[in-house]
């Protein structure tokens, strides 16, 4: 899918427009277990400047795609250094073509339940 790696894309050099621009205009974005939840394209905009995008963002996160649910979904790493750390696992739910909803389950243990590595390399596989 064309759409997913322009999400993949998006979120690994922190490209807020793009991401947005992939978004319906009542998106939810949510990271349990953290209690808050945000609806909207500006409000998801102000969030991802604020916290995850925030300063030199690029190359700040990779994904790797699998599913969940039979929905498109990723598993989230965050830039530790020496290698990319798992973060959570990223669930996206689809309509009309853009993406409706974006939940990060941030918990580094549902990795294995879904077979994939808790780390990778920094260097990005070609």
């Amino acid at each position: 899918h064309e759409q997913l790696e322009r999400y993949i894309q998006a979120w690994e050099s922190a490209d807020i427009p793009a991401l947005l621009n992939l978004l319906t205009e009542d998106a939810t974005f949510s990271m349990p277990p953290i209690p808050s939840w945000y609806q909207g394209r500006e409000t998801i905009r102000r969030l991802v400047e604020a916290t995850i995008f925030r300063g030199d963002a690029d190359g700040r996160w990779r994904l790797h795609p699998t599913r969940a649910n039979g929905q498109p979904a990723f598993g989230l790493y965050w830039n530790a250094g020496e290698h990319y750390q798992g973060y959570g696992i990223q669930v996206l739910t689809i309509r009309g073509g853009l993406i409706a909803d974006i939940i990060t389950f941030r918990s580094p243990p549902l990795f294995s339940l879904f077979q994939l590595p808790s780390t990778l390399s920094i260097e990005k596989e070609k």
